[in-house]
């Protein structure tokens, strides 16, 4: 004969498993919160100037630290760039491309008989740099940028690999590769704010008129010119002195 259940029996398993559930979870966002703080790392940006003139490229340099006590394995990707100005007003700026395209490092292979989306990795060993350039932080901001300051922000997410993740391939001897997955460790990575200047010439430069001959001309190559041209204009004024002066010159204005 079967022990009946009680109602009040049902309910008070059901939160003995709401809490174990819960328990665990606590457990395993614990596990995830330690790895991360173990793998600690950091982004910082920087440029190699302050000041640019108007659509000119503003090359940003990153370097991702790792100062945990183990290596971290993460996919490289163009960070995404916010943009403020003196004011801290963000900036607008062009559409950002199609998120669908392909990042470089990335392909497809063909495993087990399927075909599987996989990016290249790179290593940040313990307590080591990883060094990368954005050759325009600016390219989507442009057009809607006039002269003044700005402070620059690079932002980006990654995900955490192990060292067990990752796979080589005979054809990029040197290289690593991973297949993305979900629920993995990731980190949300955020740079120092870089402030630079955007203005209209540059030290050095002139512009007498944007539709003129001498607009952007710089101040050397004006000197230049102008002194050419004197050159040239007292020569031709003393060859003319020397003839009058001359017996020949004096004839003919005779005749």
């Amino acid at each position: 004969m079967k022990a009946r259940i009680t109602p009040m029996a049902k309910y008070t398993r059901a939160l003995k498993c709401v809490g174990l559930v819960l328990s665990c979870g606590v457990i395993c966002g614990a596990d995830v919160s330690d790895s991360l703080k173990q793998a600690d790392v950091s982004l910082r940006a920087e440029c190699e100037k302050k000041t640019y003139a108007p659509g000119e490229p503003v090359v940003l340099n990153l370097s991702i630290a790792n100062s945990g006590p183990k290596p971290v394995y993460i996919v490289r990707r163009e960070p995404f760039i916010t943009v403020h100005d003196a004011n801290g007003t963000a900036i607008r700026g062009d559409p950002i491309p199609d998120p669908n395209a392909l990042f470089p490092g990335s392909d497809f292979l063909r495993r087990d008989g399927k075909l599987i989306y996989i990016e290249r990795v790179s290593e940040i060993p313990a307590a080591g740099v990883l060094l990368d350039v954005v050759p325009d932080a600016l390219k989507r901001y442009h057009r809607w940028l006039s002269e003044g300051e700005y402070s620059l922000i690079a932002r980006t997410t990654k995900r955490l690999y192990e060292r067990g993740d990752l796979f080589a391939r005979k054809e990029y001897p040197g290289q690593w590769w991973v297949e993305p997955k979900g629920g993995l460790p990731q980190i949300q990575l955020e740079s120092n704010p870089v402030k630079i200047e955007i203005r209209k010439g540059r030290p050095g430069e002139v512009a007498i008129d944007k539709s003129g001959a001498g607009a952007g001309r710089s101040r050397w190559t004006m000197v230049l010119i102008c002194t050419l041209g004197g050159a040239i204009v007292l020569g031709i004024g003393l060859f003319l002195l020397k003839r009058a002066a001359s017996p020949a010159g004096k004839l003919s204005g005779r005749q």
